[in-house]
């Protein structure tokens, strides 16, 4: 019980900090499920830190909490916040591990990103065939990121011969990935009506 009042106190001392921009009951409970372990919840919370409070530290400890249990969307989040934390040196080799982890988890941001650190030689050996490979992995899940640096590649000829054909259109197919992410995160409706003007 001792354990119940504890999470009571931490949350409703976050919600009395922030209420002007919380919704009390939605992140109260966020609260209580990050506090008990629940790794949707911390990554929730991370990104709240991260969004609303520009605490990338905080973030970091949600994210990273979350990352330790195999969630592979904190696992690429930890791998950015230690990758460029605010006011920190970033530490890349920490970066890479995390962000290797969720890669190998599938997570096709996280691919594009190991494929750009292979590319530059960002905590590893410069390996520009592997980059091209995790690329196309990201591709083959139609991650924007992906198309977009497969076609830089392509474009200035950096490791693979230069195919200006080619990378105009990974080009047009990472724009169309972009429009059907946005569309889909908004969940535009079919219908012009339906549409509130």
């Amino acid at each position: 019980m001792a354990t119940n009042i504890s999470y009571a106190n931490v949350c409703n001392d976050l919600y009395e900090k922030n209420k002007v921009r919380w919704d009390k009951n939605q992140n109260l409970q966020l609260c209580y499920n990050a506090l008990k372990g629940d790794p949707d919840a911390q990554f929730d919370l991370a990104g709240w830190y991260k969004l609303e409070e520009n605490d990338a530290n905080e973030a970091l400890n949600w994210a990273l909490k979350s990352a330790e249990q195999g969630c592979a969307k904190s696992q690429f989040v930890t791998g950015l916040l230690y990758y460029d934390i605010n006011g920190s040196e970033p530490n890349w080799f920490k970066a890479f591990e995390w962000i290797e982890k969720s890669a190998n988890n599938g997570l096709p941001h996280a691919q594009a990103m190991l494929g750009f650190m292979y590319q530059h030689g960002q905590a590893v050996a410069q390996n520009k065939i592997k980059a091209k490979q995790l690329y196309e992995a990201a591709i083959e899940q139609q991650n924007e990121d992906g198309y977009n640096y497969l076609g830089k590649m392509y474009e200035s000829g950096d490791g693979i011969p230069i195919d200006k054909q080619k990378a105009q259109l990974l080009f047009a197919q990472e724009k169309i990935a972009r429009v059907l992410t946005i569309i889909n995160n908004n969940n535009y409706p079919c219908q012009q009506n339906e549409i509130s003007h």
